[in-house]
């Protein structure tokens, strides 16, 4: 029963930290303030290279959602409602390859575009959802903290 709990624990942390993850990358507003030092100059996290490393290596997605899913941390319907967001996301390449170069990735056409199909997944993702705690998160994408 320990163990249970345990890995019900460890679904419900991977989840919530998947969600901030999204919220980030769907938040064009937080990174023009974060990534530019005007949150924690020093703090390595508020970056285009930390935010998307959260989602993909820390989230364990690189290959996709096919673990997640077949772990149990999501429901196939959920990894569709984002399904677009990730590929997206995946073949995105900061202009010249520069991927410190906050001022050319937040201008970049194809960025932005990235971030709204984020916004678009965090809102079907809402749909989906019923846990007040994950919708929390998601409600701040939408401005409704």
């Amino acid at each position: 029963m320990k163990h249970d709990r345990a890995c019900l624990e460890s679904v419900k942390n991977w989840r919530l930290n998947w969600l901030d993850c999204l919220y980030e990358l769907s938040d064009y507003s937080l990174q023009l303030h974060s990534w530019n030092g005007k949150l924690e100059s020093n703090n390595p996290h508020w970056s285009f290279v930390e935010f998307t490393c959260g989602y993909f290596d820390d989230c364990s997605l690189v290959n996709g959602y096919d673990g997640a899913v077949n772990n149990g941390f999501l429901s196939k319907e959920e990894a569709a409602a984002v399904a677009k967001f990730h590929f997206a996301a995946d073949a995105y390449k900061p202009p010249k390859n520069k991927e410190y170069d906050h001022v050319a990735i937040l201008r970049d056409a194809k960025w932005q575009s990235v971030v709204e199909i984020a916004v678009a997944a965090c809102n079907a993702l809402s749909k989906i959802l019923v846990d007040p705690t994950e919708l929390a998160i998601l409600n701040r994408v939408r401005g409704n903290t």
